[in-house]
């Protein structure tokens, strides 16, 4: 029998009135993985929209970042 290997799916998705948002892009990283280098990778990449996450998404730095933009 293997060992578990904890995983993380962190999803970029399009909203859609009324209906359940289609996923854009979607990323796997380790679960051991810090979630901010997960967000750090892709936040550049994204544009508009609302950040939705659980307080390990973010710092004080990326939360006044997320401020200017």
């Amino acid at each position: 029998m293997s060992p578990f290997t904890a995983r993380e799916l962190h999803l970029v998705v399009d909203h859609r009135s009324e209906q359940l948002p289609v996923p854009e892009r979607a990323g796997l990283t380790p679960g051991s993985e810090n979630d901010l280098r997960a967000l750090r990778r892709v936040l550049s990449t994204i544009e508009g929209g609302v950040l939705c996450g659980d307080k390990a998404y973010c710092d004080g730095p990326l939360k006044e970042r997320l401020a200017k933009d």
